[in-house]
């Protein structure tokens, strides 16, 4: 199990699976197969959810954005009048 979960973040080591006799290599490899799958479920589930809470936060702010953008062109465009 813990092969498998190396191999599932990255450490393609396959060399303890030619040990293996024919059937437990291809639980072996339905085993990864599937860990790979749910991690890549857990991850993108993950990136969803930043995200999601990254949007939240800018949408809370973006009234308080704009205003102060406002207030820095008429403030520029005051500067530049004679």
């Amino acid at each position: 199990m813990l092969t498998i979960i190396r191999i599932s973040v990255g450490d393609f080591d396959f060399s303890g699976s030619s040990f293996l006799d024919h059937k437990l290599n291809i639980i072996y490899w339905i085993v990864w197969v599937i860990v790979i799958f749910i991690m890549c479920i857990i991850f993108l589930n993950f990136i969803i959810a930043e995200a999601s809470a990254s949007y939240e936060r800018i949408s809370g702010n973006i009234e308080n954005f704009l205003l102060f953008q406002k207030v820095a062109l008429i403030f520029e465009s005051e500067e530049v009048m004679f």
